[in-house]
């Protein structure tokens, strides 16, 4: 997220465990009655993928270099990518038997 707000752009993180993205139980039952004790948290490891993340700025605040970029922060837009969903959904041209796709992240060096 920090390269979004510097940049001011949309920005994929690295690979990230989507921890409320679980798998539902589609065999539905009926809801607890009132005083219930709530459903307890799933064990289910959780889904692999991405995050898309947007900056919202500030109106009006200037925004022309990284610091200016960071006081004008208002919130972020984000949308979580199932890693599966992602390739399941890709055209039928890319995934060919012997197609590879990677989904890779900059090395980031530090000074």
């Amino acid at each position: 997220m920090q390269s979004a707000r510097d940049s001011g752009k949309a920005t994929l993180s690295g690979m990230v465990g989507l921890v409320r993205d679980q798998p539902k139980n589609l065999n539905t039952t009926p809801p607890a009655p009132t005083g219930a004790k709530p459903e307890q948290p799933s064990n289910r490891a959780p889904r692999p993928g991405f995050l898309l993340s947007m900056p919202v700025f500030h109106h009006g605040r200037p925004r022309a270099n990284p610091a200016e970029r960071g006081a004008a922060l208002r919130g972020w837009v984000y949308m979580p990518v199932r890693a599966q969903d992602l390739i399941d959904n890709l055209p039928t041209q890319v995934r060919r038997p012997r197609a590879t796709i990677s989904v890779r992240s900059p090395v980031m060096t530090r000074p």
